[in-house]
């Protein structure tokens, strides 16, 4: 309404078809539409109509409903839906009334929610508006599709506990063992080289631990290869390529899924090499016997023993917080 006048005439939509890069004939289509028959301009009551239905909530369709309702029945009947209607237009009639009071009791019968008594409930009274029906439709089928999702989400995290929480157990006990161990090879007895030589097994477990650790990774995936522990592959484009890619192969922003976020955790953070330094040391440690009196370096292998248990202390300290934060949002969803 560019000229003020309350109005909205074909010159001034075609104005606004042109700036909007609209074909030409577009302006005509809409002032056709839009103008009651009789009428040359588009009213402000009927540009209105066009978005009653877009803006309408919950509270404002109760409202409407209660200020048909004279007699308060929770129910409108056709009389009192005709004397509104007619004041606003006087062409309908009480049959158009109780025409359309029957479709309506027919699409709220299909979802089970009416009779057909000629009387329209707020049920009834709501299949009036079939935009707002679309949108509350497409709401309802958002929160299935969520609850399906958390569904999965929930039978995805609770596929894996087991072997997580078996992995946790093996992993505690081979630090507390490596710990022992550690000890064990200063004190002044002959035990110390063989405390020293069980250290080197404990380490070649937990660092097979470290290698396996549970979670689901989609086999198929082309790029399943590439997130192998095992390759030459630089852990630094491994963490990458799982920061990049969903559980599905597609682009993701998070690599940590229900399923694999421990697995996710352990390639971020490289846990396949976290006591590849007391490896060696040991390895150097236990060297020496070999090349001298077959005495051993206790101080080298006590001090690789207490740095690998630190360093997986602190690992199973990070693995456990995760857990407790998945196990949270499981419960949260699970409900």
């Amino acid at each position: 309404d560019t000229i003020g006048n309350g109005i909205i005439m074909l010159k001034e939509l075609q104005f606004a078809a042109c700036d909007a890069g609209r074909p030409e004939g577009s302006a005509e289509v809409v002032h056709k539409w839009l103008v009651r028959e009789g009428e040359q301009h588009i009213t402000l009551m009927r540009f209105a109509e066009c978005f009653a239905e877009e803006v309408i909530d919950g509270s404002a369709l109760r409202h409407a409903f209660e200020s048909l309702d004279d007699d308060g029945s929770e129910q409108i009947s056709p009389d009192e839906l005709y004397q509104t209607l007619r004041a606003i237009d006087s062409s309908v009639t009480l049959q158009d009334v109780i025409a359309h009071v029957e479709a309506a009791e027919v699409g709220a019968a299909e979802e089970g929610q009416a009779v057909t008594d000629h009387q329209i409930d707020y049920g009834e009274f709501v299949q009036l508006f079939p935009v707002r029906q679309q949108r509350v439709k497409k709401m309802e089928d958002r929160i299935l599709a969520t609850l399906d999702s958390q569904k999965s989400l929930v039978a995805r995290y609770q596929g894996t506990l087991e072997s997580r929480e078996d992995w946790m157990r093996m992993m505690e006990q081979g630090t507390n063992r490596i710990s022992d161990l550690a000890d064990k090879t200063v004190e002044r007895h002959g035990d110390s080289a063989d405390a020293a030589k069980e250290l080197k097994h404990q380490f070649s477990n937990v660092e097979s631990g470290l290698r396996n650790v549970p979670g689901a990774l989609v086999s198929e995936n082309p790029i399943t290869d590439i997130l192998q522990t095992g390759n030459s592959v630089s852990a630094k484009t491994k963490r990458k390529v799982v920061m990049r890619l969903g559980m599905d192969g597609e682009e993701s922003g998070d690599g940590f899924g229900f399923d694999s976020f421990l697995k996710d955790i352990a390639h971020e953070f490289n846990w396949a090499g976290m006591i590849s330094v007391e490896v060696k040391m040991l390895k150097q440690a236990l060297s020496v016997a070999s090349k001298f009196s077959g005495a051993i370096d206790q101080l080298k292998a006590h001090d690789a023993g207490v740095a690998a248990a630190s360093k997986l202390r602190d690992m199973l300290k990070q693995a456990k917080g995760q857990m407790e934060e998945y196990d949270a949002v499981v419960e949260a969803l699970a409900e």
